[in-house]
């Protein structure tokens, strides 16, 4: 995208010829297909930025405005990182890429129709420039979801520590000893409720004999 908005800045400028323009276009309709491909991008058979949805989220159409149809749905995905602890970890590519707020394969095609025909080329950047800010705003759910994640692996890690110390004491446990100190303690409990039974049977009479 910064690329993008170079290219285009370099495309406002009056002194180039039409061949030039039509150089800078046709590299940013090679960005957007680079664009497009990120946007379609899987991990473990799954794709990113398709919501809930398991089809392929972007694909070009040459009948839609921006060249592109968004196919996924608005959904979200959570995991479970800990007890009642669920994390969102997705968000929907309708709101990266093709939010109202900052259309970025909209306005890459807007930019490239500016520079064919030399006509607001200063508007499309802007454009361009307002869907980076878009989606580089959201980049901060992603900063956020991997903070999380952070801590929550680090409280499991120092749990799982707590765990293999408490395990270890107790294999160090000797279990004869404490078996033997155990029957002891049962003993000694026997015998103080068998005093317990003789003192409550008797009487003020019995202790004066």
């Amino acid at each position: 995208m910064q690329r993008v908005i170079s290219l285009g800045t370099e495309g406002a400028n009056g002194t180039l010829s039409d061949s030039d323009r039509a150089d800078v276009a046709s590299e940013l309709t090679g960005i957007k297909q680079q664009l497009l491909s990120l946007a379609n991008t899987p991990y473990q058979g799954e794709f990113i930025f398709s919501g809930t949805s398991t089809v392929q989220p972007f694909v070009a159409d040459a009948t839609s405005p921006s060249g592109v149809t968004y196919n996924g749905n608005a959904g979200t995905n959570n995991v479970e990182v800990g007890q009642n602890y669920s994390l969102q970890i997705n968000q929907a590519g309708s709101q990266l890429f093709t939010s109202a707020a900052g259309n970025v394969f909209q306005s890459i095609s807007d930019l490239i129709n500016a520079l064919q025909t030399n006509n607001n080329i200063g508007a499309a950047v802007s454009s361009v420039s307002n869907a980076y800010d878009h989606i580089t705003g959201q980049r901060v759910f992603y900063g956020n979801a991997l903070n999380q994640l952070q801590a929550q692996q680090n409280y499991l890690n120092s749990e799982k520590v707590d765990l293999a110390t408490a395990a270890d004491s107790i294999s160090a446990t000797d279990m004869a000893a404490t078996s033997t100190a155990f029957t002891q303690s049962q003993v000694a409990i026997q015998a103080d409720l068998a005093v317990m039974s003789r003192i409550s049977q008797s009487t003020l009479f019995d202790y004066l004999k």
